[in-house]
């Protein structure tokens, strides 16, 4: 069963992008959107879902987590947006990331096209870096032990984008894993959706300079972007634990 989900996770990685080669080749609009990766966005969860139906049908033992309960999605929705909020507000009085104004231009349709590219991806990540193996090793490891093993690949795979940014990631999957054992796909694809749509709507919306690339997660990109703070993924990390909400 483990050598199973490794090789679906294996054939993910490699069919992902075959849907849209011909679309991203003739420069098509829509490719451009999200700084180009909408098409792969879009391909990426069509072939998530077909894989991991292929998975399932391979290992019908296993728990399908597509049939997990819709309703838990508003309260990761809501606690993602919350760990967002905080970390940009952590950075503006702290004096992380210093504002210098607004990117008028992106307040048109843009935030519609976040949204659903962040739909897709929080979804798609979910689903391949929690569901699969959480789902297919249960049964020969600890779940705390799978929670912390896919937290630190998925810290690892964001880590490319800077050392900070994996460190970010990596307490994001401890968060998104813990809650996936506890409430299920939906809650973590919706809690990952809305903390990625306010980050990157800050980050195109708004103009500004990291001063503390630490604290504020910067990644490495074009623009230095910079808005997760990982102080206050910790303190929300610990805070769920203590009350018994992970």
């Amino acid at each position: 069963m483990a050598a199973t989900a490794i090789a679906t996770y294996m054939l993910y990685k490699w069919a992902k992008n075959i849907p849209f080669n011909y679309i991203k080749q003739t420069d098509y609009d829509i490719c451009q959107w999200l700084n180009g990766s909408f098409c792969s966005r879009i391909a990426s969860i069509i072939t998530a879902v077909l894989v991991y139906g292929v998975y399932l049908q391979i290992t019908p033992s296993v728990k399908n987590a597509l049939k997990d309960p819709l309703s838990q999605g508003l309260d990761g929705a809501l606690i993602g947006g919350g760990i967002m909020i905080l970390s940009i507000i952590a950075n503006i009085v702290f004096g992380f990331i210093e504002l210098k104004g607004i990117n008028y231009d992106k307040l048109t349709y843009y935030p519609f096209i976040v949204i659903i590219g962040m739909l897709m991806t929080g979804f798609t990540e979910e689903l391949m870096f929690r569901a699969l193996p959480i789902n297919a090793l249960r049964s020969y490891l600890p779940e705390n032990i799978l929670v912390w093993l896919t937290a630190l690949f998925f810290g690892y795979i964001h880590s490319s984008e800077s050392i900070y940014y994996g460190i970010s990631a990596f307490i994001f999957g401890l968060i998104t894993g813990y809650g996936f054992l506890k409430y299920g796909l939906y809650w973590a694809s919706a809690l990952h959706f809305s903390s990625n749509t306010i980050e990157t709507l800050f980050y195109s919306i708004f103009k500004y300079k990291v001063k503390n690339s630490v604290m504020a997660g910067m990644r490495e990109t074009p623009d230095d972007d910079g808005t997760t703070t990982s102080l206050i993924q910790m303190v929300v990390l610990f805070g769920l634990k203590y009350i018994g909400y992970l």
